[in-house]
């Protein structure tokens, strides 16, 4: 399937080219996602590329660290850890992708297409916490995975997410373990409890 380009003002997509209507949508999540975000971040001073993957073995390749990330998370929030961010660049799963890996639980559908907004908070969160920068390294890469549940909660909250996920935390709560905070290092994930970790990053 070849890949195509498709820009935005400040968001370049490289995509398969039977993405090009979902990809054009995204770009326009991205730039409303932005705009909303200019006061409460500071901006990125370069253009972000944003690489729409057609497949999950394909976004693994690129990025080798999202496997583990997803081995540790819990199994009912695997479908929202749908891509990764790094200093200039966004890869993440296609539309079509997303919408496939939603469940049946009100809100989920949503909260999965919504993952480009998120993921673009998280390079935000990150660009402004050296601690917990992208790209992912070893380093960062460690405590990306340590404080999960703050960059990637952080990215669900002002990516707008965070709107759709009651009825996953309700049935979290009604179905799961107790709930603990702060959650530890491992088994994270969104709508999810853990057992305490450190206190803070």
């Amino acid at each position: 399937m070849p890949w195509v380009e498709t820009s935005s003002p400040n968001f370049a997509a490289r995509h398969e080219l039977r993405d090009e209507d979902d990809v054009a949508g995204v770009l326009e999540l991205l730039e409303d996602t932005r705009e909303r975000l200019v006061q409460t971040f500071p901006e990125p001073e370069h253009e972000i590329t944003v690489v729409v993957h057609g497949s999950t073995g394909s976004l693994a390749l690129a990025q080798p660290y999202l496997p583990l990330l997803q081995r540790l998370t819990a199994p009912a929030s695997r479908r929202y850890l749908a891509g990764w961010p790094g200093a200039r660049e966004l890869h993440l799963l296609a539309p079509r992708r997303l919408e496939a890996r939603a469940s049946s639980v009100p809100g989920s559908r949503e909260m999965a297409l919504l993952a480009p907004a998120g993921l673009y908070a998280q390079m935000l969160v990150g660009l402004a916490n050296p601690r917990l920068a992208p790209p992912w390294r070893p380093g960062p890469t460690r405590r990306t995975l340590q404080w999960a549940w703050l960059a990637l909660g952080a990215g669900q909250y002002f990516g707008g997410q965070t709107a759709f996920a009651r009825p996953a935390v309700g049935r979290r709560l009604r179905e799961g373990d107790e709930p603990s905070f702060p959650p530890g290092p491992a088994r994270r994930g969104p709508a999810r409890g853990h057992r305490p970790g450190p206190a803070g990053p």
